[in-house]
């Protein structure tokens, strides 16, 4: 019996094709979430949906709250050649925060900065104003730059100093047409002792409905989280390690349609927690 040389050739040929079909499945339904593509929409680097887990697991890993600078690498459902940075800054006190994020892939590029100011309402009530800018260049084509404003309330009921709840509108359009969709929220924020839970509902001003939960597990200078998606079954898992005032963290995400997505994030914390 004679092997035939040309049989592995054929073989690797077809899971190279397999491969490239399944990444071009997976680059259109990424960038295809949103219309027109937006696709750095679903990454914001901070403040709410429609991809929550992205910002409650910073939430729940990082105490947001004593953040004061924080950069994070993504490879979202490892496509090759895409990738997502984000970098976030808060001034002392965390009254202003600064971030920007850039989604960037072969003839694709996106980006969006946003500044924030926290203001003091009394009765242990705070609010988050906050302004954003998107903008995108396909195919050397560059869209114009979209407008947002955002307005976020937190508070804790009296007596319930564990619990504080969230609620707000993400991304209200300041332009003339909707290129990115506003976002209605509500978070409930739980913690005791060293466990931290964080359960979020939005409504998208396009219909989108998703509800979110992540959990959050301190072991002295190691954190853990996992997260879920329920609309579509998405998970994480999360470790965090801190060293003074920085903390690293590798989290794991797993779509059931689009796959794997790594990052790693670095953060500078205000103060070592209690």
């Amino acid at each position: 019996m004679v092997a035939n040389p040309a049989r592995p050739v054929c073989v690797a040929m077809a899971l190279q094709l397999t491969r490239a079909v399944s990444v071009a499945m997976a680059l259109g339904l990424f960038l295809g979430a949103t219309s027109p593509a937006w696709g750095a929409h679903e990454w914001r680097a901070a403040w709410a949906a429609p991809y929550p887990l992205e910002v409650l697991e910073d939430r729940a890993a990082c105490l947001a709250d004593s953040v004061r600078a924080m950069a994070a690498l993504a490879t979202p459902f490892e496509i090759p050649g895409l990738k997502f940075q984000m970098l976030r800054i808060r001034s002392g006190g965390g009254r202003w925060e600064v971030h920007a994020g850039v989604l960037q892939g072969r003839h694709y590029r996106e980006w969006h900065v946003g500044v924030g100011r926290r203001l003091g309402l009394g009765l242990g009530v705070r609010v988050l104003l906050g302004a954003r800018v998107f903008t995108v260049d396909a195919g050397g084509e560059r869209a114009s730059p979209h407008w947002s404003g955002t307005i976020l309330a937190r508070g804790s009921p009296h007596g319930w100093r564990h619990l504080e709840l969230e609620a707000g509108i993400v991304d209200a359009s300041l332009s003339h047409e909707e290129a990115v969709p506003s976002v209605l929220v509500t978070r409930a924020l739980l913690s005791t002792g060293n466990a931290r839970l964080i359960a979020e509902r939005s409504v998208s001003s396009r219909g989108v409905v998703e509800t979110t939960i992540v959990t959050q597990i301190s072991f002295g200078p190691i954190d853990t989280t996992y997260g879920y998606r329920c609309s579509v079954g998405e998970t994480s898992t999360g470790l965090a390690v801190r060293s003074g005032a920085v903390q690293v963290r590798l989290s794991q995400r797993w779509h059931p349609v689009l796959g794997w997505t790594p990052r790693v994030a670095v953060c500078w914390l205000a103060a070592s927690r209690a």
